[in-house]
């Protein structure tokens, strides 16, 4: 079924809402270092390949921090074009 238009289908939560917990909206690539599946470790990379478009020094540096957490294919990804 689907919604009228101009009807969001997601209302935004409010932070003074007791359902809203601070921060529960980001993930970090660390959360899925171990996924089990390999779409997500290679979006990991390939988010981090796109972020290092901007910041390839604050990339660098969170893959040689975390580079025994991440997957070997997601190091690959994200470090492709430095």
């Amino acid at each position: 079924m689907a919604l009228p238009p101009g009807k969001p289908q997601f209302r935004a939560v409010k932070a003074d809402e007791p359902s809203y917990t601070p921060g529960s909206e980001r993930h970090s690539p660390r959360d899925y270092d171990s996924h089990p599946d390999f779409f997500v470790r290679k979006a990991i990379g390939w988010c981090l390949r796109e972020y290092a478009k901007t910041d390839p020094a604050a990339v660098r540096a969170f893959v040689e921090r975390e580079r025994d957490r991440l997957a070997p294919l997601s190091v690959r990804e994200a470090l492709k074009n430095l």
